[in-house]
């Protein structure tokens, strides 16, 4: 699921019974889950509440605030300013 679908799920999942979320996510976003796998998220994301993070990226000092679930970066704004910061040499010189 993307974070459109899933801060809509997480909008509407305490409001609504189960088998209106399956309906609608069929009709929405063509995924089809099972009562059990709707379950499973809801706990999940009851479980663990959202939080926006502020990241200031080593490489090129931006600072961004990352509010997805999945979005699991801690260091870097993107895969190419790690792979800079990564190729640059941080050995002490002797």
């Amino acid at each position: 699921m993307t974070s459109d679908q899933i801060e809509w799920f997480v909008s509407v999942m305490n409001h609504q019974s189960i088998s209106w979320i399956q309906e609608e996510l069929k009709k929405r976003y063509s995924i089809v889950l099972s009562k059990a796998g709707i379950y499973k998220r809801k706990n999940y994301y009851q479980a663990s509440p959202r939080r926006d993070r502020e990241i200031v990226c080593r490489q090129c000092g931006m600072t961004m605030t990352v509010r997805a679930y999945q979005d699991r970066r801690t260091d870097y704004c993107s895969k190419q300013c790690e792979k800079r910061y990564w190729k640059k040499t941080h050995r002490a010189k002797t």
